[in-house]
């Protein structure tokens, strides 16, 4: 009995057939992957949900939850099945996916533009978080440092100090031993210190800087240096710093200023170690209410003044050694007066700013035969000197001796 091969061979051939088409469809879906995002699969003929899950590495549990079926429900060529990515092994992500419109081609991708959005946004929340923990460690590093720098300043300081205590301790203990050879005591030590310190104190150079360093500031200005050089001449940086400072505090005119009158201010500033000198007036031009008619004040020749810490009494007593210079004293006002001129004078005046002349003494020492020169009437006080002051046509002349106004002959005095 002959048996026909014609049903077999059909059968085979259908067999190859098939196989060739789930190779083709599979290797069309290759180009897909549920690597990171959920895929849709087309079913051939031929598949079973064995071999789809054995293809996209994804349980069958996971392929029917994500897809709301059963294992034995069949399923059919052509039905569309949602593959879970492989991160979502029970399908449960895919299965919300699904409800929202996954499978169709409309919505899946819109929902696969959120799923983008939503990696991105935690793969910077990652690195943000990365970049917060490598900063942590590296502020952690830095404060470990410089705790170890502080520790290490610390231990170093206390050496320093310990090093220094032992010299301290040694330089007593020198001095306690030379104290005992010499029989000298530490209270005739101390006495020693103590006059030390007292002749030290006495002296009025101001330390550091050679004769003829001045400084002098008034409301025009202030200037500090070398008034006199090494050959005794006024230097040209006093003269310009005079003539700054001197200006009229009434109109910034200015003058240039008596080098005899320079050289006199420096040699006070020597005497009373190089203390501030405050001017209160300097240069004057002429002014038709003027009380003296030819004020020293109008040629730059004359000045107002006062130091800080050092009495008017003193000013005046030290300024009064000057042969050629005539000296003003204002018991009742903040400064005296100086000027240069060719022999010298003395007057007081018991009149503040603004008030007539009240002349206590008048010593002149003018030339024989010729009548003695008139003292300079005081200038009031700047408005911003604690003596603000009226007008000066409130004074009558001051420069009329006491001597003239009653009619008597005026006598000449020395000062010595």
């Amino acid at each position: 009995m002959r048996v026909s091969s014609r049903p077999l061979f059909a059968a085979v051939f259908a067999w190859f057939l098939s196989v060739c088409l789930l190779c083709l469809a599979t290797g069309t879906a290759h180009a897909e992957s549920n690597s990171k995002h959920p895929i849709v699969h087309r079913v051939q003929a031929g598949q079973t949900l064995g071999m789809i899950s054995h293809r996209w590495h994804i349980p069958v549990s996971g392929l029917c939850t994500a897809n709301g079926i059963s294992r034995k429900r069949p399923i059919h060529p052509g039905q569309e099945l949602i593959v879970p990515a492989r991160d979502d092994q029970d399908g449960k992500q895919a299965a919300k996916l699904r409800r929202r419109g996954f499978l169709d081609d409309e919505t899946r991708p819109k929902l696969l533009d959120e799923l983008e959005q939503a990696e991105k946004a935690e793969r910077a929340k990652a690195q943000r978080a990365k970049k917060a923990e490598r900063a942590k460690a590296q502020r952690a590093k830095k404060a470990e440092r410089a705790k170890a720098q502080r520790a290490k300043n610390a231990e170093r300081a206390k050496a320093q100090r310990a090093k220094k205590a032992e010299r301290a301790k040694q330089r007593r203990s020198k001095l306690a031993r030379k104290d005992r050879r010499s029989g000298k005591t530490q209270r005739s030590r101390a006495s020693s210190s103590s006059r030390a310190k007292a002749t030290r104190g006495k002296s009025t150079r101001h330390h550091g800087k050679r004769s003829g360093y001045v400084r002098i500031k008034g409301l025009m200005g202030s200037w500090e240096g070398y008034a006199i050089d090494r050959k005794g001449n006024v230097t040209s940086a006093a003269k310009r710093g005079f003539r700054k400072v001197l200006r009229s505090w009434r109109t910034g005119a200015a003058s240039d200023i008596e080098p005899r009158l320079i050289h006199m201010v420096a040699d006070v500033s020597d005497h009373f170690g190089g203390k501030q000198i405050l001017v209160v007036s300097g240069y004057r031009p002429v002014r038709k209410t003027q009380f003296t008619p030819h004020s020293r004040h109008n040629f730059g020749q004359a000045m107002d003044f006062h130091i800080q810490g050092v009495s008017n009494e003193e000013l005046r007593d030290y300024a009064r050694k000057f042969s050629k210079a005539g000296v003003g004293y204002y018991p009742n006002s903040s400064f005296i007066h100086l000027d240069a001129r060719e022999y010298r004078t003395y007057w007081i005046d018991y009149s503040g700013p603004g008030e007539r002349p009240r002349y206590a003494h008048q010593g002149y020492t003018g030339r024989k035969g010729k009548a003695d020169e008139q003292p300079e009437k005081q200038e009031p006080t700047p408005p911003s000197e604690p003596e603000a002051s009226k007008a000066d046509t409130q004074k009558s002349d001051p420069e009329k001796p006491e001597a003239q106004k009653s009619g008597e002959a005026k006598v000449a005095r020395s000062d010595g």
